[in-house]
């Protein structure tokens, strides 16, 4: 018999593609059941939401519209040190990995290999937030 797990966190997912909000989305339910999930699809959305810690961890996309991924970190680290943040992008450069950790971000996820990358950035965010303990 498997164990099951609940997790209680809160997690902001942000993402300016509507169908990599929703694969995020459906991949943290069947991954992570109990995340309590909220999507947005642009920085100033997501600083509005978590600049004030109500969020544990929140997926940010590098390559948003108007500010970037990155600044978007810096700020939300900032207001929230908290708020654990985990970069995801389409480039997988030194650079942009650099960028996003300099910025306050914990983990940096490549979207290529994202559920593997995911997996390895939110099990040990997630460790002791499992309903019970």
């Amino acid at each position: 018999m498997t164990e099951s797990h609940t997790y209680e966190a809160r997690v902001l997912i942000v993402d300016d593609h509507d169908g990599v909000r929703g694969a995020l989305r459906d991949w943290l339910a069947v991954a992570y059941p109990g995340l309590r999930t909220r999507e947005v699809r642009d920085a100033e959305e997501a600083l509005k939401l978590a600049g004030d810690g109500s969020f544990d961890i929140v997926l940010m996309d590098i390559g948003l519209p108007g500010m970037s991924g990155v600044e978007a970190t810096r700020r939300l680290h900032e207001r929230s040190p908290a708020t654990k943040i985990v970069m995801v992008s389409v480039h997988d450069g030194e650079a942009q990995r650099a960028a996003s950790l300099a910025a306050g971000a914990v983990a940096f996820v490549a979207k290529r290999r994202m559920h593997e990358g995911l997996r390895a950035a939110l099990d040990p965010l997630l460790a002791g937030r499992e309903a019970g303990r």
